[in-house]
């Protein structure tokens, strides 16, 4: 999990929720106001620095730095970032308003001619660029944000071609998190309604509310942000309002339980577990929370806070 406002990435075990040793530390490697994160073939944990416009590695067994990934491809803001069907990473470029390509074994820019500097999405269409996921069709999804207004955006995943708004709803305002579900519908968060959306995995039609706790104990979804399926089948949810991991079915939403928190966590950001890595070899499940780097815990007001998570 990262843990923005600590600049570092908090483990915890997935069965039990307890914080586990071999967390990515404070500041390890430059780490400064992480976002993003993915876990690459190799088991390797690749997470974006975003005031330092690098996508770093770490070991993905003892969390320690390895190297940075890439600074390269004019980079500003990366956010959301993901391992493409071709083994490639790909990674939102929030203030340029792009998605960029990397090589996934140097880490090289990799441009769709005629565009450069790694470029892979270069649209009008989208805005603010945040989180992005290949979907089961093999196209990336890419989460924008103009005035007010979120939407979920198509790209060819060999092209780069825009293939139009997918997913829209006048409810989704500012959209933090996406993923898609065991069954191929797609979910996304959005903090300022407090709640998941479903979305239509084949048509993007809007299917309501998912989740949002208000049937729990503990209050209803503070504010969303990173979303993810567990080896459970269950969905997990970062909450930035009190840091913490909320678990709710993955078949109803239904609220379960509050899943995970401490460690440090401090803004909770973005999750994603062990087993999702890009050629899965699953051998013990974790779950890892990556940290928000120190901006305050109430940084979000800050524009470019708010719109990149």
């Amino acid at each position: 999990m990262t843990s923005y406002n600590s600049n570092e990435v908090i483990r915890y075990d997935e069965t039990t929720g307890a914080v586990l040793p071999n967390s990515v530390v404070a500041g390890s490697g430059g780490l400064h106001q992480p976002i993003g994160l993915v876990i690459d073939a190799n088991g390797d944990l690749l997470v974006s620095s975003s005031a330092t416009n690098r996508i770093l590695r770490y070991d993905g067994t003892d969390g320690s730095f390895k190297d940075i990934f890439t600074d390269q491809g004019s980079m500003d803001d990366p956010n959301g970032i993901t391992i493409g069907p071709n083994g490639n990473v790909f990674v939102s470029s929030t203030d340029t308003d792009e998605v960029k390509q990397f090589d996934v074994l140097d880490g090289s820019p990799i441009a769709i001619p005629p565009l450069q500097n790694g470029n892979f999405v270069v649209s009008p269409a989208i805005t603010r660029p945040g989180r992005l996921k290949f979907g089961p069709d093999g196209d990336l999804y890419v989460l924008s944000v103009q005035s007010g207004t979120g939407s979920v955006h198509r790209f060819d995943g060999t092209t780069g071609a825009d293939l139009g708004i997918f997913a829209a709803h006048q409810d989704l305002i500012n959209p933090t998190g996406l993923t898609f579900g065991p069954n191929g519908d797609l979910y996304v968060s959005d903090e300022v309604s407090g709640n998941i959306k479903l979305f239509d995995g084949t048509t993007g039609f809007y299917n309501g509310v998912f989740a949002d706790g208000i049937d729990g104990p503990v209050d209803e979804l503070g504010r969303p942000r990173g979303i993810a399926f567990g080896p459970d089948g269950h969905l997990y949810v970062a909450d930035w309002e009190d840091d913490t991991i909320r678990r709710f079915s993955g078949t109803n939403g239904e609220f379960i339980d509050v899943f995970a928190s401490g460690g440090g966590l401090n803004g909770a950001l973005d999750l994603v577990f062990t087993s999702q890595q890009a050629v899965p070899e699953p051998s013990t499940y974790a779950l890892a929370a990556f940290g928000l780097v120190a901006l305050g815990l109430y940084g979000w007001r800050r524009r470019r806070s708010r719109q990149r998570a």
